[in-house]
């Protein structure tokens, strides 16, 4: 059952836009009338500076009327907000429409909280911990039960963005939105909370209303990007190797430290990545590499490269151990990943931050014929 929204941070309010057209028009009259109510007390008094000067505000105010936005238009302030009725699931409103859902009056954490929104992987950096906000969903630090498919409502100014869930990985509850993952908030550093996302069609996250309203808080950060440009056959036989190139561009107002493949080699870089994975769509297969290096290591500040804005690089990887390789057309795809415990007091190299995350890179079309 729908219940009425009595969230009065998030009602609009379409009676007082003094931007919209008919407040304008209503505007313009009112103007009008106070100039020739004014030009008759200037003939009687001969008050000509003073009446000057309240014309030319008033003329100033009629105009600077027309670029006021809409009060019900977002414009930054973004929150996410809880469900006032704390006995439902995610799946117990998903489908209803957003804007009815009943929201808590205060929002569970706001701009306020966040030092930086990374938007290439959804990551929120917070200014304090996690378990300032997750204490009521953590017994010695494992997270317990109720805090599994509990939704969400990610807000920007009035608007209502999207509903995501608190889910746990080990839940046999399947989930394709956004969500909160419990091993994001267990594994992840202590001030970093990822929003996640089960499939690639129409990500909420990406929508451009939250991505303006963190311009407008100044917590935007877009990023990296990444890309497969190549991929080759170096050897089929019943261990094979492949070869193939990634470009990385760092997108992000700031210079970053990055991941670097020419650094650690590629062992390392494939235990992270996962390795290049082959699909086939008309077998339904999937190839991949048998044979990985499961030995991560202590992660070092050493293993990263500066990367200036607006910057990119290219590197190639060579990956041993697939089994033989049928000559079919492939989809191609990895994930570009790093090292996720870094601290925040191990973040920072000369003042530049390690970026830290996984991109999955796919829609990489590789014809394999020998």
């Amino acid at each position: 059952m729908h219940k009425v929204n009595n969230n009065k941070h998030l009602t609009k309010k379409h009676n007082i836009c003094i931007g919209s057209h008919k407040k304008q028009l209503l505007l313009f009259s009112l103007v009008h009338l106070i100039l020739c109510y004014m030009a008759k007390i200037y003939k009687r008094l001969q008050m000509k500076k003073v009446i000057r000067n309240l014309m030319l505000i008033l003329i100033s105010l009629s105009f600077s009327s027309c670029g006021i936005l809409d009060s019900d238009s977002s414009s930054g302030n973004f929150s996410i907000y809880f469900l006032e009725n704390t006995n439902l699931s995610y799946h117990d409103v998903c489908d209803s429409d957003i804007n009815n859902l009943e929201l808590k009056n205060t929002a569970w954490l706001t701009s306020d909280d966040i030092a930086l929104y990374d938007f290439s992987v959804h990551y929120i950096y917070l200014n304090s911990n996690k378990s300032d906000f997750f204490s009521d969903y953590l017994d010695n630090g494992k997270i317990i039960f109720d805090f599994v498919t509990k939704p969400f409502v990610i807000t920007t100014g009035t608007e209502r963005i999207y509903l995501g869930s608190l889910m746990s990985s080990v839940s046999s509850i399947a989930y394709a939105g956004p969500s909160i993952m419990d091993f994001g908030v267990t594994y992840y550093p202590e001030d970093i909370i990822p929003i996640e996302y089960g499939t690639k069609e129409s990500d909420q996250r990406n929508d451009i209303r939250i991505k303006n309203a963190l311009i407008s808080d100044d917590l935007y950060h877009e990023g990296i990007s990444v890309e497969l440009t190549d991929v080759n056959i170096l050897e089929n036989s019943d261990t094979s190797t492949i070869q193939y190139t990634y470009s990385l561009r760092n997108n992000d107002s700031d210079d970053l430290y990055i991941f670097d493949s020419d650094i650690i080699g590629n062992e390392i870089f494939n235990y992270y990545s996962n390795g290049l994975v082959l699909k086939n769509d008309s077998t339904n297969s999937h190839i991949w590499a048998e044979y990985r290096n499961t030995d991560n290591s202590q992660w070092s500040q050493s293993w990263f490269s500066r990367i200036n804005s607006g910057e990119s690089i290219e590197r190639t990887i060579t990956l041993k151990g697939y089994p033989r390789i049928p000559q079919l057309k492939y989809k191609c795809y990895f994930h570009f990943g790093t090292p996720k415990q870094i601290e925040k007091s191990e973040r920072m190299i000369d003042n530049t931050r390690i970026w830290i995350g996984r991109i999955e890179i796919e829609d990489y079309e590789f014809d394999y014929t020998e």
